[in-house]
């Protein structure tokens, strides 16, 4: 299933939710994703609703997490293939990596919001 991108701006820190699989098909759409976010904002990438992930992905991650000067907080499911991956590339050795929104939210020192199910757009 593809899922576009979206992303928010919310008063303390920027918020980018991916979904579906992001795999090399899709790197222009993530790398633009990446690179318009402004690198003094703390910034949650919501990937709860991503259902696989290739090695591009993971590193493009990496990357935009080194060229970032802010804190960057990633959200994965608690369980499933996406867990999987994460711990066989020990990301969060790499990227802080949280599988409940108040602790990414914590991790990036920003007070504790309402989730919905609308579009970060």
């Amino acid at each position: 299933m593809l899922s576009a991108p979206t992303a928010r701006k919310m008063p303390d820190y920027h918020a980018i939710r991916f979904g579906g699989t992001l795999d090399v098909g899709r790197l222009n759409e993530f790398k633009v994703t990446f690179d318009v976010v402004p690198p003094s904002m703390p910034t949650l990438v919501d990937l709860t609703r991503v259902e696989a992930v290739d090695s591009v992905f993971l590193s493009e991650l990496l990357l935009f997490r080194r060229r970032h000067r802010a804190k960057v907080a990633v959200v994965i499911p608690d369980h499933g293939n996406l867990t999987r991956v994460f711990a066989l590339a020990d990301m969060g050795r790499k990227v802080n990596v949280h599988t409940d929104l108040a602790g990414a939210l914590a991790d990036l020192g920003v007070g504790e919001t309402r989730q919905t199910d609308e579009p970060l757009v």
